[in-house]
């Protein structure tokens, strides 16, 4: 048969083609029926190297619902980047794990240089998840001139701090 490039599962592409695994999923699947409970699946392919690349794939569900604890998992993340790509499926989101104590610095440099591109989620600051990470999201470009024309919704870059672990 002729190939395709279109239409393909992208998470079996990766496992056969690159030899990833399936390392991680959101939310948790319930055994029982194969559910989890937002109306988002996510699951978190890696390389063999823990250093390594990550990617995180997500699809709409079923469920329709939005994700009250984490504001990155809400469905209208999803929902927006489809909107901006006309239906078509894409990279929505580049994430970037930053130092300890680095985040409060971009959203203030953000939301002073650039606050149209600080997504409404974290127009009043940064999220914090207690004993987990804290996370920014901005839109990673503007639709034509810079500090003029309005965000392109189509693309963003997720900053995440991870909480730092007392070893002591």
């Amino acid at each position: 048969a002729e190939f395709v490039s279109h239409g393909r599962d992208v998470v079996k592409q990766l496992i056969a083609g690159f030899g990833f695994r399936v390392t991680g999923c959101y939310p948790e699947v319930n055994a029982a029926d194969g559910t989890g409970g937002s109306g988002m699946n996510t699951v978190l392919i890696t390389s063999s190297d823990p250093e390594g690349i990550q990617i995180f794939v997500s699809s709409l569900n079923a469920n329709g619902e939005g994700d009250a604890e984490y504001l990155h998992f809400d469905t209208s993340n999803i929902t927006r980047f489809f909107n901006a790509h006309s239906g078509r499926q894409g990279i929505a989101v580049l994430a970037f794990e930053v130092g300890h104590g680095c985040l409060d610095e971009l959203y203030q440099r953000y939301f002073t240089l650039h606050p149209s591109l600080v997504v409404d989620g974290y127009k009043k600051g940064v999220k914090r998840y207690t004993n987990q990470a804290s996370v920014l999201e901005v839109f990673a470009y503007y639709k034509g001139e810079k500090n003029v024309s309005p965000s392109d919704e189509g693309t963003i870059l997720r900053f995440v701090e991870p909480v730092e672990v007392d070893t002591s």
